[in-house]
């Protein structure tokens, strides 16, 4: 990647958390480790990661009640699981951009952040784009954010720190400057911007030049003098030479 994602580690097993620190590091990203949920609170409440790689099963208690405070703040979530809570990271699914069993290698782990992080990017883009051809103001553009997060209306309050009202207000804003007729079509704008482009067809094969068309010679232009090969080929094609003629006549007087 360009650029390192930050990352915070919520895993409770030093060897398994060391281990994933390191491969992070070598790849470029800026790494924090959290062993509890307290301790993974404060490193949210502190600054925001890019993506978080989240362990569900913590000494203090389950994982899965910090997902929902992670998608809320925008973070990217990578669940890191063992097989006894596969169907409780299948039940993340929706908040979560990857959900990866245990044991789970260093490489591994390095392709999951990095999908995370791209991904995360990309809506940054595209909302940026989009805040900015629609001349949005900070609040609008996180109200956006929001719901592209999937979050509802009490959960966009809650994000932006506003009540019901001040979220209708910025919504009805949105829709006026986008031209847009509800909340669903923004979603789905944003959708359409974030899709690959198109890869470009191939190239057909490159054809022979067209020869350009011969002019023809007007009725009464003269005719140009030849010489070399097309005179005597001209000249063949005219009839018998002067030269020709001659002999003939002095053959016909012997006679």
């Amino acid at each position: 990647m360009g650029t390192g994602a930050r990352v915070l580690l919520v895993e409770d097993h030093e060897p398994t958390a060391h281990g994933w620190r390191r491969h992070l590091e070598r790849a470029g990203h800026e790494v924090a480790w959290a062993a509890t949920l307290k301790r993974a609170r404060a490193h949210l409440a502190a600054r925001t990661p890019d993506v978080v790689v989240l362990d569900l099963r913590l000494p203090d208690g389950d994982g899965a009640t910090l997902a929902s405070e992670i998608h809320r703040r925008g973070a990217a979530m990578v669940v890191a699981s063992g097989a006894y809570d596969a169907r409780r990271a299948l039940e993340l699914c929706d908040l979560c951009t990857v959900a990866l069993p245990k044991p789970v290698a260093g490489r591994e782990l390095c392709r999951a952040v990095e999908l995370a992080h791209l991904q995360r990017a990309a809506l940054s883009a595209t909302l940026a784009r989009f805040a900015s051809a629609h001349a949005l103001s900070p609040a609008e553009t996180e109200a956006v954010l929001a719901l592209a997060a999937g979050l509802d209306g009490a959960e966009q309050c809650e994000r932006l720190g506003c009540g019901r009202g001040s979220l209708a207000t910025y919504w009805h804003r949105i829709l006026k400057k986008s031209g847009l007729r509800s909340q669903s079509a923004v979603l789905a704008a944003l959708l359409r911007e974030m899709r690959p482009v198109a890869e470009p067809r191939a190239a057909a094969p490159p054809t022979a030049p067209t020869p350009a068309p011969r002019a023809r010679r007007p009725p009464d232009a003269p005719r140009a003098r030849t010489s070399g090969v097309y005179a005597r080929a001209g000249a063949a094609r005219s009839g018998p030479t002067t030269a020709a003629v001659a002999a003939r006549a002095r053959a016909r007087k012997s006679r």
